[in-house]
C-alpha cells in the first residue's frame, strides 16, 4: 500500500518535526520495518498530477480546510483510502495561538472539521479530550504519542544539572505566562544551567533587565537552543544536554487540555523528571503534577533543592512509558485500520 502523507514539515521543505515522529512518517517508518506492513510513503510535495493512480491512501494531519475537504474528494474520486489525524484541538484554537490566523473561524473550523470526518475512512486521535471532541462525527481511533525505541535513544549516563524548556512559537505564551515564576527559579537556582529549546526568536527576552539570569553561552544562567530536526534532537537530548528536570508550563484553556504528553516521554528518556499540569493526560507515574503558577514553581524548587530522587522517579516512569506509550504495542492500531486496506 502506497500513502500520500500531507502534513505541514511532509508537503514543504522543512525539517522532518515532531508531528512527522509521533503522528505519520515515524509510525509508518516503523510499521514498515517491525511490523511488516507493506506500505510506503510520500510527501504530498513530491506528488503530481499524473501521480494519483500510484497511490492507494492519502493521510491527512489536522484538516480543517476547505481546501482539505476538497483534496479529500478527489482522494476518494480517485478511489484512494482517507485518513484523518488530529494531534491538536483546533476546534478550540486560541486567540493567541501563531496558527490561528492560518485557519478559518472557529464556526467554520468545526463545519470543515465535521465534513471530514465523514469522508474519512479512519480518524485516529492522539488523545482523549480529542476523542470527546470529535465522537459527535465519527468514531475516533485514540492512538497515543508514543516511545519510537528502535529510533529514539534512552540516556546511558545520569542527568546534568540543567532545567529545560522545551518547545515551538505555539508554547510562546505559555512560557510567558509563567515568566515571573521561571525568574524567580532562576534567580534561586545555584549551579544549574537553564536551556530554552525553541525555535521562537524573543524567548526569555524579559530577562535581558536581569543581570543575575542575563543569557551567555559561555557563564551565565540560560542559554537558548535553535530549532533541530527531530532526530539530532531526540539524540542530543539523551546525549549531552540530558536535563534534570524539564518543565511544562502550560496555560489553562481547553486547547492546551487536548494536548498529549510527549514533554514527560522526552524527558523520562533523556534521565530526568518532568514538571507538568495536574491534568487528565499528565496523570502518569514519575511526573511532578501542578494545579496553578504558585504549585508550579514550589514543584520545580522541590528538584533544585535535592528533595526529589531524580533516579527514582526517572524509573517510574520509563517503566510506565515502556507499557503504555510504546509505538511497539501502540502501532497495534494503526496496522488494524491499514490491513483491512492492504
Amino acid at each position: 500500500m502506497k500513502i500520500i502523507v500531507n502534513s505541514a514539515a511532509a508537503s514543504t521543505r522543512q525539517s522532518y518535526g515532531a508531528i512527522e515522529h509521533y503522528r505519520n512518517l515515524g509510525p509508518y517508518d516503523h510499521l514498515r520495518r517491525y511490523m511488516d506492513v507493506p506500505i510506503s510513503f510520500e510527501p504530498k510535495n513530491r506528488i503530481t498530477e499524473i501521480d494519483w493512480g500510484n497511490f492507494d491512501a492519502f493521510h491527512f494531519q489536522n484538516p480543517c480546510t476547505d481546501n482539505d475537504i476538497k483534496m479529500a474528494m478527489r482522494a476518494k474520486h480517485e478511489g484512494l483510502k482517507v485518513v484523518a489525524d488530529y494531534d491538536d484541538d483546533l476546534i478550540n484554537l486560541p486567540v493567541n495561538n501563531h496558527n490561528f490566523l492560518r485557519f478559518p473561524s472557529a464556526q467554520e473550523r468545526q463545519q470543515f472539521i465535521a465534513k471530514f470526518c465523514d469522508l474519512a475512512d479512519a480518524v485516529t486521535v492522539s488523545t482523549q479530550r480529542l476523542h470527546d471532541n470529535l465522537k459527535e462525527w465519527c468514531e475516533p481511533v485514540i492512538i497515543p504519542n508514543s516511545w519510537y525505541k528502535q529510533k529514539q535513544p534512552k540516556a546511558t549516563q545520569p542527568p546534568n544539572a540543567v532545567c529545560l524548556w522545551r518547545g515551538s512559537q505555539s508554547h510562546a505564551d505559555d512560557i510567558i505566562e509563567f515568566q515571573n515564576e521561571v525568574v524567580d527559579l532562576m534567580q534561586d537556582s545555584k549551579n544549574l544551567r537553564w536551556i530554552f529549546w525553541t525555535d521562537t526568536a524573543n524567548i526569555a527576552a524579559w530577562t535581558m533587565d536581569i543581570p543575575s539570569v542575563h543569557e551567555d553561552t559561555e557563564n551565565g544562567k540560560w542559554q537558548k537552543f535553535p530549532a533541530a530536526p527531530m532526530v539530532e534532537y531526540m539524540h542530543k537530548m539523551a546525549g549531552s544536554v540530558r536535563p534534570m528536570v524539564t518543565i511544562v508550563p502550560l496555560k489553562n484553556y481547553p486547547f492546551n487540555h487536548a494536548k498529549s504528553n510527549i514533554a514527560w516521554i522526552e524527558a523520562t528518556l533523556a534521565g530526568g523528571v518532568a514538571v507538568v499540569p495536574d491534568w487528565h493526560e499528565w496523570q502518569n507515574k514519575g511526573t511532578l503534577r501542578y494545579k496553578n503558577r504558585k504549585e508550579f514553581k514550589e514543584q520545580v524548587m522541590k528538584v533544585l533543592m535535592g528533595k526529589v530522587n531524580v533516579e527514582k522517579m526517572n524509573a517510574e516512569s520509563m517503566k510506565e512509558i515502556e507499557i503504555k506509550y510504546n509505538l511497539d504495542i501502540n502501532n497495534q492500531k494503526r496496522k488494524e485500520i491499514w490491513e483491512q486496506w492492504v
